[in-house]
């Protein structure tokens, strides 16, 4: 049964494999903790961030995504999805509220596609009832719930998570839930509690990522800081049934004490190609070295089928890295399956590089390590798992930064690393937690490599919340850094550092989660610039007056700053003001041309803002000489109303060269094609004799309800009068009388009437609409006056909130 499910498996993959679909092209998956099951921490399809393109000036947040709860658990990302009837690329993300999350991973919509509640999370200090001397339990707080990062199979469509919960009876739980992608919903008759001999939920966390191999879900477990009793668990469940198939425990004879917890810093359970399974048990007893079966301090490899023990690596230490009161913790980095080799490389809390081979282990010597390498990589205690990554320059490596340490690489020659580093940064690392890392390159193309890597600023994070930071590192060359979310903090800055939650880094954007209530989306930022354009597009004066145009600047992707006006192109003699405007303070300003004789242009208005030039042009007619007008409005007040109010200016008109004719007055407002547009009046729409002053008005309406009235019950009289009728028409058959048939008759005329009235009017009844408010927006009101051939206007802005 279980070789045919790895059959089925398997098929299913290589039938998503081979689907040919546009959509999929080039997209990448993020499915799993630190990106595969060998854990390399590596993307090797990022095409759009590069040690060109990521800088300050060009890569920045783009938008945060807010959640209930601390994230420990990495964000994981599916492209191209179908829900609710249009494609997304969807980024999942687990709290420690026990909330799941389903966002669009491009848009910054703050609504999530879906949500889903695993349950009532565990308040962190009730581990405290157990030994409250050690107390207050500062960890993982103030709740624990969905600690582990989840796990993905696209083929079925399930999210995979373990949840904490504690019940209102007061008992505590973990649940393995599978969820569908699309929805959020139960699947395969879940959640299914986990349960195991000796396996207290009380006192057990569920830290390292899952891991899904040939159709089975694999967690792993640990104390919740050291309370007892504890013991080190895998646990492995059929992934369509969520039925338990294996369970493996790393200290079944120390049942008292326990120890030997596997937590990894949350780093997930590695597999390799066979479907065995690898784990670090940290500090707890070991006894196999003289018949037991207790495994402390061990590199172990496990059967993907049964989880027993199938070879071991303990130092030959052991004895010193076990006490709990040394709690050196072997187990505190998970460790990485390097490509391509049988080889398993990681660190613990004493910061020894150790390099185990799978096919040999090195089981346990009392007077020598039998394993490949060790070497102290970096500053105590190593509370991360390395990335790796096959550079153009110096060949296959492996990253880590240590607390108080710098960002290194090992080189790596197909069986051991240079203890020398290839290459490190010069800036420090934080003086109380190692960083995590993630690594995105094109393959292994020059100028594509980039470490990610997040850490607290300068406080340590235990008990937390402390203030944290991204780095972007060119990954040839560690003294070079591409970026930090401190070089603009203003744009940039994260909030809290999430522990243990390395960066996604997928399809030309960072995820990374927080301890602040979001995941903050990084990627290449719109460049800033600006538009420009000018109203009313064309004017028309006498020689010696002056033209009124408003410049509009729409700023794009950020821009700010002031931008300045000139003019080439008027008429001869004519000539435009200096104008200018401040962004984002300003989004328009006047622009005065003045005249002195006769002629006609399209002219062209240039704004400049540093080196961004854009123009934009308009048109003049400037008429000889002779009887004429001015016509001048001050501008709209308010410069800004909401609906239903209003705002206004007083037109002047002022007669030149004997000009005494009437004037008549018009206004007109663009865009016309708004929905509810704002209306203008004159008080005065005519000015006699050449000069006046009328008053212009610019009204707005506000929304308006209206309720018709419902005739749904005269309809009902009108339905019951026919029965009246026939009441009356059986009375009269039994009395044989005339006069219940008249009855009759005046029965049915007073029924039509009725139901007359309670169709009638040509409405259906219910709730009517009623008036929409005036249309939000930026407004020109060009005035304009005209007297026979001569026309004037001016234009004037307004914006409707």
């Amino acid at each position: 049964m279980r070789l045919h499910r790895i059959v089925h498996y398997y098929m299913c993959y290589l039938v998503l494999a081979s689907i040919s679909v546009p959509a999929l092209v080039a997209q990448v998956s993020v499915l799993t903790q630190h990106n595969d099951t060998s854990r390399t921490g590596q993307n090797l399809q990022e095409t759009i961030l590069n040690t060109s393109t990521v800088n300050v000036a060009n890569f920045g947040m783009l938008f945060s995504l807010p959640v209930s709860g601390n994230i420990f658990a990495q964000p994981l990302y599916v492209p191209a999805l179908t829900i609710r009837g249009a494609t997304h690329n969807v980024v999942y993300v687990a709290t420690m509220q026990n909330n799941v999350y389903a966002f669009d991973a491009d848009n910054g919509n703050s609504t999530p596609l879906w949500a889903a509640n695993l349950g009532t999370p565990v308040p962190s200090q009730d581990i405290c009832s157990t030994d409250p001397v050690e107390c207050p339990y500062t960890d993982v707080i103030p709740v624990i719930g969905t600690l582990a990062t989840p796990v993905i199979d696209p083929v079925s469509g399930t999210i995979y998570l373990v949840a904490n919960t504690k019940d209102t009876s007061g008992n505590y739980h973990f649940k393995l839930h599978a969820l569908d992608l699309t929805t959020g919903a139960e699947k395969f008759g879940g959640p299914t509690e986990i349960a195991a001999s000796e396996f207290t939920p009380f006192t057990e966390l569920c830290r390292p990522g899952l891991l899904l191999v040939n159709g089975t879900v694999y967690m792993g477990f640990g104390s919740v800081g050291d309370f007892p009793t504890w013991h080190g668990f895998v646990m492995g469940y059929d992934a369509s049934t969520l039925q338990q198939v294996a369970v493996y425990n790393s200290t079944p004879e120390n049942n008292d004490v326990g120890g030997a917890g596997i937590w990894e810093s949350g780093n997930g359970l590695v597999a390799d190609a066979s479907g065995n399974i690898y784990a670090v048990a940290s500090n707890g007893n070991f006894d196999v070295n003289t018949g037991g079966t207790d495994y402390g301090s061990a590199y172990l490899k496990l059967s993907g089928s049964t989880l027993s023990v199938l070879d071991y690596f303990v130092p030959y230490n052991q004895a010193s890295l076990n006490p709990e009161e040394d709690n050196v913790d072997l187990g505190s980095g998970g460790p990485l399956l390097i490509p391509n080799t049988t080889l398993l490389v990681g660190t613990g809390k004493d910061a020894v590089l150790r390099v185990v081979n799978t096919t040999d282990m090195g089981k346990y010597n009392p007077n020598q390590n039998d394993n490949v390498q060790n070497f102290v990589a970096t500053n105590p205690p190593v509370l991360s798992s390395p990335v790796y990554w096959d550079s153009p320059n110096f060949g296959p490596a492996i990253y880590l930064w240590g607390l108080g340490d710098f960002l290194k690489a090992w080189a790596f020659n197909g069986s051991k690393f240079n203890t020398t580093p290839v290459s490190q940064s010069t800036i420090s690392g934080a003086p109380s937690d190692a960083a995590v890392l993630s690594l995105s390159a094109n393959g292994s193309t020059t100028g594509t490599g980039i470490i990610w890597t997040s850490r607290p600023i300068s406080v340590a994070s235990n008990p937390g919340p402390t203030a944290g930071i991204l780095y972007a590192f060119d990954a040839t060359n560690l003294t070079t850094e591409l970026w930090d979310s401190q070089q603009n903090a203003n744009r940039d800055s994260l909030g809290n550092w999430a522990k243990y939650a390395p960066p996604t880094v997928v399809n030309g954007k960072v995820y990374l989660a927080t301890f602040s209530g979001q995941v903050v989306v990084y990627g290449l930022l719109a460049a800033a610039d600006f538009s420009v354009t000018a109203a009313p597009s064309s004017q028309s004066v006498t020689a010696g007056s002056s033209a009124s145009y408003i410049v509009y600047v729409n700023p794009q992707g950020g821009f700010t700053g002031t931008v300045t006006m000139t003019c080439s192109g008027l008429p001869a003699g004519a000539s435009c003001g200096p104008a200018s405007v401040t962004v984002p303070s300003q989004g328009s300003t006047p622009l005065t041309v003045t005249t002195t004789a006769g002629g006609s242009s399209t002219f062209t208005i240039t704004a400049t803002s540093g080196t961004l030039v854009h123009t934009t042009t308009a048109s003049l007619t400037v008429t000889g000489t002779g009887p004429s007008f001015a016509l001048t409005a001050a501008p709209l007040s308010p410069a800004t109303i909401t609906p239903g109010g209003s705002a206004t200016s007083t037109v002047t008109v002022t007669p030149s060269g004997g000009f005494n004719s009437t004037v008549n007055l018009t206004c007109t407002i663009a865009p016309a094609t708004a929905a509810v547009p704002p209306k203008c009046s004159f008080s005065s729409a005519t000015v006699s004799g050449g000069s006046g002053t009328p008053t212009l008005t610019v009204s707005t309406v506000a929304a308006t309800a209206s309720v018709r009235p419902n005739r749904s019950g005269s309809m009902y009289y009108a339905m019951l009068l026919p029965l009246c009728g026939l009441t009356l028409l059986g009375a009269g058959f039994r009395s044989r009388s005339r006069k219940p048939l008249g009855w009759l008759l005046v029965c049915l005329m007073l029924s039509g009437l009725v139901w007359l009235a309670a169709c009638g009017g040509g409405s259906s009844g219910g709730n009517g609409g009623g008036g929409g408010a005036t249309t939000a927006g930026n407004y020109t009101i060009t005035v304009t006056g005209t007297a026979g051939t001569l026309t004037q206007s001016q234009p004037l802005a307004v914006t409707v909130q």
